[in-house]
This record gives structure tokens, C-alpha cells and sequence, in this order.
């Protein structure tokens, strides 16, 4: 996690040196901060608890096993990660929000 948050402080000086003057930071706060980590945390965040809310519910129903449990996470984890992924944000973070 700490990698992944400290990717939009490493992105703000390449856009510096890449991009117009005025458009620097518009683009960073609007692509980088708002829609890759916090759209994505926020979809994880959502995505993940509609996961729980459901493996709770299948608990409580007695139609789960434990030991679908772990097959349940890595599905969790990988949708969670290509989702994001395809929707242009910080996928690593957004799978480690949603768990």
C-alpha cells in the first residue's frame, strides 16, 4: 500500500516536466489523486462490501463451506483488481481497500 500511495507524489514531477504549465495541476488532483486513488478506493470500498454483505448472508444460510472462503477472497481480489484496472484506476490500492 505504501508503494501505491506514494505513486501519485512520484507522477506529480514527471507531469512537470511532460506536460504544459497549466494544465499540470488540474490534470494530477482531477486524474491522478481524485479518479485513480480515491474513485478507486471508494469502488473497492463498495465492492468489497457488498463481498462481505454476501458472505455473511451465505454464512447465515449455511450454503457456503469454510474452505470456499479462500477461493472467495482470491475472486474478491481479482475482480476487485481487473475492474479497477479496466476503469483506469490504482488497481493494487483498490484490491487492498476492498479486503
Amino acid at each position: 500500500m505504501n508503494d501505491r500511495l506514494a505513486l501519485p507524489f512520484v507522477l506529480l514531477p514527471l507531469f512537470v516536466l511532460t506536460r504544459p504549465t497549466g494544465e499540470v495541476l488540474p490534470y494530477w488532483l482531477s486524474h491522478v489523486v481524485l479518479w485513480e486513488v480515491v474513485a478507486g478506493a471508494v469502488l473497492a470500498a463498495l465492492i468489497g462490501y457488498v463481498a462481505g454483505r454476501t458472505l455473511v448472508w451465505a454464512e447465515f444460510k449455511e450454503t457456503m463451506e469454510r474452505t470456499s472462503l479462500l477461493t472467495v477472497s482470491l475472486v474478491l481480489s481479482l475482480t476487485v483488481l481487473g475492474v479497477t484496472q479496466l476503469a483506469g484506476m490504482n488497481g493494487v490500492l483498490a484490491a487492498f481497500v476492498a479486503g
